[in-house]
Parts: C-alpha cells; sequence; structure tokens
C-alpha cells in the first residue's frame, strides 16, 4: 500500500499553544481532532477500494478512489500547523521537542515495521509485492529513504510510512530552528525546506526522495499557526464555513498531476483546514470524532496490513463479502486499542526517557 497515505503522527494542537488573547486554554482543538479522523480514513476508504475492487464502482467507490488520497495533503497541514505552534512556545528547546517527537513517532511505528517484516518474511502470500531485508529494515527503523528490494520504489517496510519520512525531515528543520531567536524561527523553518527542495536534492546532496514540492504543504500550516496567533481565524463562523467549504469543493474536483498537487491539493486543504479551525466552538460537539482523531495515527499504520489479510482470506474463503466489512471493524477497534495500550502508555514513558536522558 502506497502513495497516498498521509501521516498522522502528530499530537493534537492545543488552543494555549501560541493562541491569541482571548481564546480558551489548556484544551486541545476539536477541529483539528476530526480532521485527522476525517482523513485518516478517507485513506482507509481508498485502499480499502483498492485492494477490494469491483467490476463497476459505485459512486462512493469512484469518490474514495479518486479523491481519498487528499487526506495526505490535510495531514501535512496539520503536522506544520501543530509543530509551529511548538515552535512558538518558549519553553520548548530542541531535546524536549525531539523527544516528544520520537515518543510520540517511534514506538507504534516500531511495533507495526517488525510485524510487517515478520509476515513479509514468513507469510509473503499475504503481502504480495513487498520485500524486506535486514539493512532495508534498518533504515526503515530510522527513518531513512530508501528502496523497497520489491523494486515498488522509495516505501519503506510499512509503505504508507513513506510520509513518515518527510515528518521527520520536518521534525529536523523544527529543532534546527530552535537554536535561534524566537520571532525568526519560522523564517528558518522556510528557509529549510527551499534549501533541501530547491537546492540539496537536485545536487544529490541529499535522497531525491526529499525533492517533493510536497514539503512545502509543512509550509502552509505554518502559516495558519501565525494567523492562529494573531487571532485571525477568529470571526463569524459562517464565513469560516464558508471557507471551509470552498476547500472542500476544490479538493473534490478532478484528480491532478503530481507535480502540481502542491497547488491544486496543498491550497484546497489550507483553505479547509483554515475554515475549520475558525468554526472550532461546533466541532467541540463532535465527540465521537474527536476521540477517533486520537486513534488516527494508529489506524493509519495498521490499515494496510489489516486490509491485505483480508484480502488474502477473501481470496481463499468462499465466504467472501464478509471479510470486507470485517476489515473495517478490525482496523477502528485495534486502532482504538492501539492507541490506548501502545501509542500513548509507551509513547510517554519513551518521552520520559529521552527528557532524562537529555538533562
Amino acid at each position: 500500500m502506497r502513495g497516498s497515505a498521509g501521516t498522522v503522527a502528530d499530537s493534537p494542537a492545543r488552543s494555549d499553544a501560541g493562541a491569541p488573547a482571548g481564546a480558551p486554554r489548556d484544551r486541545v482543538l476539536s477541529a483539528i481532532q476530526v480532521l485527522r479522523a476525517l482523513a485518516a480514513w478517507s485513506i482507509v476508504g481508498q485502499h480499502y477500494c483498492l485492494i477490494f475492487p469491483v467490476e463497476h464502482p459505485s459512486w462512493w467507490r469512484q469518490g474514495f478512489l479518486v479523491h481519498g488520497s487528499v487526506g495526505v495533503d490535510v495531514f501535512f497541514i496539520i503536522s506544520g500547523f501543530v509543530m509551529a505552534l511548538g515552535a512558538m512556545d518558549p519553553a520548548t528547546t530542541p531535546r524536549s521537542f525531539i523527544a516528544k517527537r520520537l515518543g510520540r513517532l517511534v514506538p507504534a511505528y516500531w511495533l507495526y515495521t517488525l510485524v510487517i517484516a515478520a509476515v513479509i518474511t514468513y507469510a509473503p502470500q499475504v503481502l504480495p509485492n513487498q520485500g524486506c531485508s535486514p539493512e532495508f529494515l534498518v533504515k526503515t527503523l530510522l527513518f531513512v529513504p530508501a528502496q523497497n528490494p520489491s523494486g515498488i520504489g522509495l516505501y519503506p517496510v510499512n509503505t504508507v510510512g513513506w510520509t513518515l519520512n518527510l515528518e521527520v525531515l520536518f521534525y529536523v528543520l523544527v529543532a534546527l530552528s530552535l537554536f535561534t531567536a524566537l520571532p525568526r524561527r519560522w523564517l528558518w523553518i522556510l528557509a529549510g525546506l527551499a534549501v533541501v527542495q530547491m537546492l540539496l536534492s537536485p545536487l544529490g546532496i541529499v535522497t531525491p526522495f526529499y525533492g517533493t514540492p510536497l514539503i512545502y504543504e509543512f509550509a502552509m500550516g505554518l502559516v495558519l499557526a501565525h494567523l492562529w496567533k494573531a487571532g485571525v481565524l477568529r470571526g463569524p463562523a459562517w464565513q469560516f464555513a464558508g471557507l471551509a467549504v470552498l476547500g472542500l469543493v476544490l479538493l473534490l474536483r478532478a484528480p491532478t498531476l503530481d507535480n502540481t498537487r502542491v497547488i491544486d491539493c496543498g491550497v484546497p486543504a489550507f483553505l479547509l483546514v483554515a475554515g475549520c479551525i475558525g468554526c472550532e466552538r461546533y466541532f467541540q460537539r463532535l465527540r465521537l470524532l474527536e476521540r477517533m482523531g486520537d486513534h488516527s495515527y494508529s489506524v493509519y499504520l495498521i490499515h494496510p496490513t489489516i486490509l491485505f489479510v483480508g484480502w488474502y482470506a477473501y481470496r481463499e474463503t468462499h465466504i467472501k463479502h464478509v471479510f470486507p466489512f470485517v476489515c473495517i471493524a478490525a482496523i477502528a477497534i485495534l486502532g482504538a486499542a492501539s492507541y490506548h495500550f501502545v501509542e500513548r502508555p509507551v509513547g510517554r514513558w519513551l518521552t520520559r526517557l529521552l527528557s532524562a536522558r537529555a538533562r
């Protein structure tokens, strides 16, 4: 499963992180959580339709196949927003930032990467067209882009993790910006993105993987964070609702080429996220979707494997119509369990461990 999964490895944005005067404090932004849930499940929907195809797809299947990947763009913008708010906090240091990021990113990703590597090794018929080797597995665990042994391209063992490799690049740039004066950190982050994409990658100093224009969607999230901090994203809800609807309509138009995606999908996603943040008080009522936002990173990591296991069972048994629905239920249940029993407790422990060693 590759090419369309976005990352959701960011802790939710909090309204007290760079919030404008008068904004509610010490509360997770509900709009960000809801968007994370919807983006994650749009990607699940696309992969479901790819793995369980039908001869004549219905309108909803066609919608997921064509537009499900826009969740990637939404996730990258959310990531830029969340990381920028962290960089604006005077209490954030490079060490504390890296400790929190690794604590958030590593436990679940390493666990499910090792699970997938075991499946590829001992049950390759379940995950066809995928490969693994010891060297490649180490590079995957270290978030180093590398050619997949199966020949499918620069995709890690858990192929949806390609977005995490871009995330880690962005985290490094944010961490480096924390060595500079607070008011100018955002400038250094923007400069870092441009240098990597326009100079280092074309010159072959870093992998061509980092040359994708998609990294500028992190910059769009950075702009949103500054708008939030300045109070621009507060006002009449109907104006922001209109902005969100406009962004959604533009996202759902005809698909575009990869080389123009940062404009064709990134800009509409920017408008969508901005509009939803402006309607924050209405998103606070969507408690179930907020909880699903908590689970979205685990859902993102586990859903390809569950879908492929379901696809294998689908081929090998006579009760074909059961497995697609079982897969969706399993993704939701195991995603929630992973968040509560793996992602959150192990992540907190790792963050404390890294923070203690950094002192």
